[in-house]
């Protein structure tokens, strides 16, 4: 049988409080196939967002363990290994874009983060802006372009070192309707050529 791409094992996840204790998560198990795309869906308050966030390695699970092509990633008290860091793509509900960097550098901080240099990466910079049509503002500051193009300079980053797994906190919020449409297919085809997306959503 095929190794999980991404396993959720009896997954439990509690925040304490002085006044209280809060399960977000509670004994979850999941299996994520090489090339999927899933999306977790519901309503405010329900886990989703502890949920990639304890995938992602920002927070710790309480209970249970999460692996990613059979490493496990949740260690307490430790980063994720490098190798499997390497594979994954971040997309959160905020852009967090550097403001002392331009758009073609702030797109381009993965590949200086992994040390990944050389013409071909500076030509998947160039092909990611133009295809969400930012390549005319890849000189701007972030204080010179609305908060759609912010977002959707902040896609694109998560894709620029070409990782196996994108993990995504409501990627298109923000965008108006034309570009939502549009990372839509860049998505699509994201998934044709073997990505694997986790995606959450309301």
């Amino acid at each position: 049988m095929q190794e999980a791409k991404i396993k959720f094992d009896h997954v439990t996840k509690v925040f304490e409080t002085r006044s209280q204790t809060i399960t977000a998560v509670k004994d979850y198990s999941m299996e994520i196939q090489a090339g999927e795309f899933i999306s977790i869906l519901g309503p405010s308050g329900c886990g989703k967002s502890t949920l990639i966030r304890m995938l992602d390695g920002i927070i710790d699970t309480t209970e249970g363990d999460i692996l990613i092509d059979g490493v496990k990633v949740n260690h307490k008290g430790k980063k994720m290994p490098s190798s499997v860091l390497r594979k994954l793509g971040f997309i959160f509900q905020q852009p967090n874009i550097l403001p002392w960097y331009t758009v073609r550098q702030n797109v381009a901080l993965p590949l200086r983060v992994f040390g990944l240099k050389g013409p071909e990466w500076d030509s998947r910079v160039d092909e990611l802006l133009e295809m969400v049509g930012l390549k005319e503002y890849a000189g701007a500051h972030p204080n010179e372009i609305s908060g759609g193009m912010l977002q959707r300079a902040g896609v694109i980053r998560a894709m620029v070192h070409d990782p196996e797994i994108l993990l995504m906190d409501e990627p298109t919020k923000g965008m108006d309707a034309e570009y939502k449409e549009e990372i839509g297919k860049i998505l699509t085809r994201l998934k044709q050529h073997g990505l694997t997306i986790f995606m959450i959503s309301h």
